[in-house]
């Protein structure tokens, strides 16, 4: 019958890639899925309706599973989420373990987050010996990715076999939600940015998490936590890619970082008035001052294999993709 793989948080931006690069090389796949499958929809797999927070649904949906991929995560920089990511980061992923551990499952693989590291000192490397973030963490959603893995490996401790792929700033074609950055990239490419911040981000492609949490699961240390960096790139840099792509001129100037702080109140207006969650928040400026620079693979790919794509290719088939699936002026 051959391995049969789950994949929880499926119709997400790291599950939907996950799911085509399994697919690609001929798995059998069951997707664990709420009510969202647009990211899965023409694909041949087995939905499995469940969620975290339900073990009863987790033990229907890992009956006769070989591998589990735990990719379902609540990303979110608002304030007033912080119980909503507390139930689904660090509740859910007890409950997915701890089913898994009782299932017999023989390997699991847990996207984590990069926020799940502490960040200072920020002028060293950042790589897998640095502590986790504790109750000082920058964000609600960093401290729950944290507390998270902690979770991963105290199960791990009890005999599950289970590994923890750590990406930096997610980015990717077959982005549905879409995900925080995707929504940039689409807000740049139709001309809603004219000005880009003087900050940056590490950006990994998502079709690179697929491939490392892949070779994880083959190879993988059981506890070991494994960091996937991409590229440093400007938002400005990132910009002009987007550019370039949907060929017209989308970014007119550069502001400095601290007008952002100047247009929050602004911001939640705005949100208020579209009945929408502001997409600038305190939190998320403080994740973007806070972060290190300088985020190290060197694990991944001495055991793993990894080659990060080049950046350029990555935005580039982002905006692409992005196009086609009609969120982006061509």
């Amino acid at each position: 019958m051959g391995v049969v793989f789950l994949v929880t948080g499926a119709s997400g931006h790291v599950g939907a890639n996950l799911v085509r690069r399994l697919l690609a090389d001929g798995c059998r796949v069951r997707c664990l899925v709420r009510d969202d499958t647009a990211a899965l929809r023409g694909l041949d797999v087995d939905c499995a309706r469940g969620d975290l927070t339900d073990p009863g649904s987790l033990r229907s949906a890992m009956e006769g599973v070989d591998v589990v991929f735990h990719a379902a995560a609540c990303v979110s920089l608002h304030p007033g989420d912080a119980e909503l990511l507390r139930r689904v980061n660090v509740d859910g992923t007890r409950a997915v373990c701890e089913v898994a551990l009782a299932a017999g499952v023989k390997r699991l693989v847990h996207v984590s987050s990069i926020a799940a590291f502490r960040q200072e000192p920020r002028e060293l490397p950042l790589a897998e010996d640095r502590p986790l973030v504790e109750e000082d963490a920058p964000s609600d959603y960093a401290r729950t990715k944290a507390d998270a893995d902690r979770e991963v490996l105290r199960v791990c401790g009890q005999g599950l076999h289970a590994s923890i792929v750590v990406p930096t700033a997610v980015i990717g074609p077959h982005d549905y939600k879409p995900s925080p950055t995707g929504r940039m990239i689409c807000n740049v490419a139709n001309g809603r940015l004219p000005a880009a911040l003087h900050a940056g981000f590490n950006w990994v492609d998502a079709r690179d998490v697929a491939d490392v949490a892949l070779a994880c699961a083959e190879r993988g240390v059981s506890g070991r936590h494994y960091i996937v960096a991409g590229h440093w790139a400007t938002l400005r840099a990132m910009a002009d890619i987007v550019g370039e792509t949907v060929g017209r001129r989308v970014t007119w100037m550069d502001v400095p970082f601290w007008t952002a702080y100047a247009a929050l109140p602004f911001a939640t207006v705005a949100g208020r008035l579209r009945g929408r969650k502001p997409s600038l928040t305190r939190d998320a400026l403080r994740v973007v001052r806070t972060q290190c620079r300088d985020v190290r693979s060197d694990r991944a790919r001495q055991e793993l294999g990894y080659v990060p794509r080049p950046f350029e290719q990555t935005i580039g088939d982002t905006t692409r993709w992005m196009i086609e699936a009609g969120r982006v002026r061509g």
